[in-house]
């Protein structure tokens, strides 16, 4: 298996190879559908494994998973040659991420610029040069 994973602000991005099976859309994936694994040996020593609960479950646990965590909804996609999984941050991730870098490296009542110059070479302190 070949995946290749992406993340930015807004989403993390999960990419495999190979398309969906014949007589399978990227609809049937939100709902029961019938799997058809590509090595049926080696899905049969997985599922024996248990490592596969069950067949054509999979896409669906995650999309409860997302729901039971607060999640949007993930978008899975066929592009590139291969499927991905788009799952989205939710209302309260950005919320939060964005919040709490404020303020980081900052005493209370002091600004970035008074913080800059505790780290200034003395040279530069005395000159009264401005960094701007």
């Amino acid at each position: 298996m070949h995946k290749v994973e992406n993340q930015n602000k807004e989403f993390k991005q999960v990419w495999n190879e190979g398309g969906l099976p014949p007589g399978i859309n990227v609809s049937d994936l939100k709902k029961w559908h019938l799997s058809r694994p590509r090595n049926e040996l080696l899905a049969d020593v997985f599922f024996k494994a248990g490592m596969i609960e069950a067949w054509g479950r999979g896409t669906v646990k995650i999309m409860d998973e997302c729901k039971k965590a607060g999640l949007p909804e993930p978008e899975f996609k066929e592009e590139f040659g291969g499927l991905s999984v788009h799952f989205h941050k939710g209302k309260s991730e950005k919320k939060v991420g964005g919040q709490l870098g404020d303020g980081l490296g900052e005493k209370r009542g002091e600004s970035g610029e008074k913080v800059g110059r505790k780290f200034e070479p003395e040279s530069n302190k005395n000159s009264g040069s401005n960094r701007h």
